[in-house]
Protein backbone atom coordinates (compact mmCIF):
# COMPACT_ATOMS: atom_id res chain seq x y z
CA UNK A 1 0.00 0.00 0.00
CA UNK A 2 2.84 2.38 0.81
CA UNK A 3 4.70 1.67 -2.57
CA UNK A 4 0.98 2.66 -4.08
CA UNK A 5 0.59 5.64 -2.70
CA UNK A 6 3.72 6.78 -3.41
CA UNK A 7 3.02 6.25 -6.85
CA UNK A 8 -0.31 8.45 -6.59
CA UNK A 9 1.08 11.19 -5.00
CA UNK A 10 4.79 11.41 -6.73
CA UNK A 11 2.44 10.93 -10.40
CA UNK A 12 3.82 8.39 -11.60
CA UNK A 13 1.94 6.07 -14.03
CA UNK A 14 0.92 2.60 -13.12
CA UNK A 15 2.75 0.89 -15.62
CA UNK A 16 6.02 2.22 -13.32
CA UNK A 17 5.54 -1.26 -11.39
CA UNK A 18 6.40 -2.90 -14.39
CA UNK A 19 9.29 -1.37 -15.24
CA UNK A 20 12.32 -3.52 -14.41
CA UNK A 21 14.67 -0.73 -12.86
CA UNK A 22 11.79 -0.18 -10.80
CA UNK A 23 11.59 -3.84 -9.91
CA UNK A 24 15.44 -3.99 -9.71
CA UNK A 25 15.36 -1.11 -7.34
CA UNK A 26 13.15 -2.87 -4.66
CA UNK A 27 14.60 -6.01 -5.35
CA UNK A 28 18.05 -4.34 -3.77
CA UNK A 29 15.74 -2.18 -1.09
CA UNK A 30 14.92 -5.94 0.53
CA UNK A 31 18.37 -6.88 1.28
CA UNK A 32 18.97 -3.75 2.88
CA UNK A 33 18.90 -3.74 6.86
CA UNK A 34 17.47 -1.46 9.44
CA UNK A 35 20.20 1.12 9.06
CA UNK A 36 19.99 2.26 5.32
CA UNK A 37 19.31 5.61 4.75
CA UNK A 38 17.82 6.83 1.46
CA UNK A 39 20.00 9.54 -0.51
CA UNK A 40 18.69 12.76 0.15
CA UNK A 41 17.84 15.26 -3.22
CA UNK A 42 20.49 16.90 -2.77
CA UNK A 43 22.92 14.03 -2.70
CA UNK A 44 20.64 12.66 -5.92
CA UNK A 45 20.96 15.51 -7.88
CA UNK A 46 24.92 16.16 -6.50
CA UNK A 47 27.40 13.61 -6.28
CA UNK A 48 25.28 10.64 -7.17
CA UNK A 49 24.48 11.93 -10.28
CA UNK A 50 28.26 13.44 -11.31
CA UNK A 51 29.39 9.47 -10.56
CA UNK A 52 26.63 8.48 -12.90
CA UNK A 53 27.57 11.10 -15.49
CA UNK A 54 31.09 9.89 -15.11
CA UNK A 55 30.79 6.47 -15.48
CA UNK A 56 27.87 7.18 -18.16
CA UNK A 57 31.18 9.09 -19.92
CA UNK A 58 33.28 6.97 -19.25
CA UNK A 59 31.47 4.01 -21.31
CA UNK A 60 30.44 6.02 -24.28
CA UNK A 61 33.62 7.53 -24.27
CA UNK A 62 35.48 3.54 -24.76
CA UNK A 63 33.25 3.00 -27.44
CA UNK A 64 33.52 6.16 -28.89
CA UNK A 65 37.52 5.23 -29.69
CA UNK A 66 37.09 1.75 -30.29
CA UNK A 67 38.44 1.32 -34.35
CA UNK A 68 39.31 4.88 -34.45
CA UNK A 69 42.58 4.34 -35.74
CA UNK A 70 41.01 2.52 -38.41
CA UNK A 71 38.00 4.76 -39.34
CA UNK A 72 38.61 8.35 -37.51
CA UNK A 73 36.36 10.30 -35.79
CA UNK A 74 34.55 13.95 -36.08
CA UNK A 75 33.98 16.79 -34.07
CA UNK A 76 30.72 19.26 -34.97
CA UNK A 77 29.09 21.90 -32.79
CA UNK A 78 27.15 25.02 -32.32
CA UNK A 79 27.20 28.08 -30.29
CA UNK A 80 23.94 28.22 -28.77
CA UNK A 81 21.87 31.02 -25.76
CA UNK A 82 19.53 28.71 -24.18
CA UNK A 83 17.03 31.23 -21.34
CA UNK A 84 19.84 34.04 -21.73
CA UNK A 85 23.07 31.25 -21.18
CA UNK A 86 25.34 31.61 -23.17
CA UNK A 87 27.14 27.67 -24.35
CA UNK A 88 28.73 25.70 -26.77
CA UNK A 89 28.18 22.45 -27.53
CA UNK A 90 30.58 20.27 -28.59
CA UNK A 91 30.25 16.88 -30.21
CA UNK A 92 31.85 14.09 -31.66
CA UNK A 93 30.67 11.13 -33.79
CA UNK A 94 32.64 7.87 -35.28
CA UNK A 95 31.17 4.64 -36.70
CA UNK A 96 31.17 2.90 -33.36
CA UNK A 97 29.08 5.81 -31.59
CA UNK A 98 27.91 8.47 -33.68
CA UNK A 99 26.79 10.73 -30.94
CA UNK A 100 28.72 11.81 -28.24
CA UNK A 101 28.85 15.07 -25.93
CA UNK A 102 31.97 15.92 -25.36
CA UNK A 103 31.55 19.23 -23.52
CA UNK A 104 28.37 21.66 -23.35
CA UNK A 105 31.06 25.06 -22.18
CA UNK A 106 28.81 27.66 -20.34
CA UNK A 107 30.56 31.22 -20.85
CA UNK A 108 28.54 33.24 -18.92
CA UNK A 109 31.52 34.33 -17.17
CA UNK A 110 33.49 35.24 -20.43
CA UNK A 111 30.62 37.20 -21.44
CA UNK A 112 30.30 38.85 -18.39
CA UNK A 113 34.01 39.73 -18.67
CA UNK A 114 33.13 41.80 -22.36
CA UNK A 115 34.26 38.21 -23.84
CA UNK A 116 32.89 37.38 -27.00
CA UNK A 117 32.33 33.82 -28.75
CA UNK A 118 35.31 34.78 -31.12
CA UNK A 119 37.36 32.15 -32.65
CA UNK A 120 40.38 32.05 -30.79
CA UNK A 121 38.13 31.60 -27.61
CA UNK A 122 36.00 28.86 -29.71
CA UNK A 123 38.99 26.87 -30.71
CA UNK A 124 40.70 26.92 -26.84
CA UNK A 125 37.40 25.24 -25.50
CA UNK A 126 37.91 22.21 -28.41
CA UNK A 127 41.62 21.97 -29.02
CA UNK A 128 42.00 20.05 -25.52
CA UNK A 129 39.22 17.66 -25.77
CA UNK A 130 40.70 16.83 -29.20
CA UNK A 131 44.57 16.99 -27.59
CA UNK A 132 42.28 14.00 -24.91
CA UNK A 133 41.16 12.16 -27.70
CA UNK A 134 44.63 12.07 -29.84
CA UNK A 135 47.28 13.28 -27.75
CA UNK A 136 49.72 11.54 -30.13
CA UNK A 137 48.13 13.42 -33.40
CA UNK A 138 48.78 10.56 -35.54
CA UNK A 139 45.52 8.81 -35.63
CA UNK A 140 43.00 11.56 -35.51
CA UNK A 141 41.46 11.37 -39.06
CA UNK A 142 38.94 13.47 -38.71
CA UNK A 143 36.31 16.30 -39.85
CA UNK A 144 35.15 19.27 -37.97
CA UNK A 145 32.07 20.61 -39.03
CA UNK A 146 29.97 23.68 -37.79
CA UNK A 147 27.42 25.83 -39.51
CA UNK A 148 28.03 29.17 -41.47
CA UNK A 149 29.01 31.57 -38.88
CA UNK A 150 32.47 32.77 -39.35
CA UNK A 151 33.56 32.33 -35.71
CA UNK A 152 33.13 28.98 -35.47
CA UNK A 153 34.42 27.99 -39.25
CA UNK A 154 37.72 30.37 -38.51
CA UNK A 155 37.77 28.60 -35.15
CA UNK A 156 37.97 25.02 -37.21
CA UNK A 157 40.50 26.78 -39.18
CA UNK A 158 42.70 27.31 -36.04
CA UNK A 159 42.22 24.04 -35.28
CA UNK A 160 44.08 22.74 -38.17
CA UNK A 161 47.36 24.54 -37.36
CA UNK A 162 47.34 21.74 -34.82
CA UNK A 163 45.34 18.96 -36.91
CA UNK A 164 46.43 19.31 -40.39
CA UNK A 165 44.71 16.63 -41.89
CA UNK A 166 41.31 17.82 -40.39
CA UNK A 167 38.87 19.19 -43.29
CA UNK A 168 37.09 22.14 -42.02
CA UNK A 169 32.81 21.88 -42.96
CA UNK A 170 29.52 23.95 -43.12
CA UNK A 171 26.54 22.13 -41.83
CA UNK A 172 23.78 22.31 -44.64
CA UNK A 173 21.29 22.17 -42.23
CA UNK A 174 21.83 25.67 -40.64
CA UNK A 175 21.97 27.42 -44.15
CA UNK A 176 18.72 25.49 -45.16
CA UNK A 177 17.14 27.31 -42.01
CA UNK A 178 18.57 30.39 -42.68
CA UNK A 179 17.01 30.30 -46.24
CA UNK A 180 13.63 29.19 -44.81
CA UNK A 181 13.49 31.61 -41.75
CA UNK A 182 13.96 34.67 -44.79
CA UNK A 183 11.38 33.35 -47.02
CA UNK A 184 8.80 32.05 -44.28
CA UNK A 185 8.96 36.17 -43.20
CA UNK A 186 7.59 37.08 -46.54
CA UNK A 187 3.96 38.41 -46.54
CA UNK A 188 3.09 35.28 -49.22
CA UNK A 189 4.15 32.51 -47.57
CA UNK A 190 3.09 34.17 -44.25
CA UNK A 191 -0.48 34.18 -45.88
CA UNK A 192 -0.41 30.29 -47.33
CA UNK A 193 0.85 29.48 -43.66
CA UNK A 194 -2.04 31.24 -41.74
CA UNK A 195 -4.60 29.69 -45.03
CA UNK A 196 -2.81 26.37 -44.35
CA UNK A 197 -3.58 26.66 -40.28
CA UNK A 198 -7.47 27.57 -40.77
CA UNK A 199 -7.96 24.74 -42.98
CA UNK A 200 -6.40 22.35 -40.53
CA UNK A 201 -8.45 24.23 -37.53
CA UNK A 202 -11.89 23.59 -39.78
CA UNK A 203 -10.81 19.97 -40.46
CA UNK A 204 -10.13 19.09 -37.08
CA UNK A 205 -13.68 20.77 -36.07
CA UNK A 206 -15.31 18.79 -38.34
CA UNK A 207 -14.50 15.57 -37.68
CA UNK A 208 -15.10 16.53 -33.80
CA UNK A 209 -18.62 17.51 -34.64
Amino acid sequence: MPLLIGLLLTVFPFSMSDDALFKQILAKARVTNHKYVPPTRYQVAGRLLDANFAAYQKDSLDSFLADVETYGVSIFGDGATIVNTPMINILAGSPTNPIFVLDVVDCIKHMMTAGKKEVRYIAKQILPLMQNIDPSKNRFHVVVAFDRAYNVQKAGELLREHYPQITVLQGIEHAVATIMDKKVGLRPIKTLCQFAKTVRTFLLLSFNL
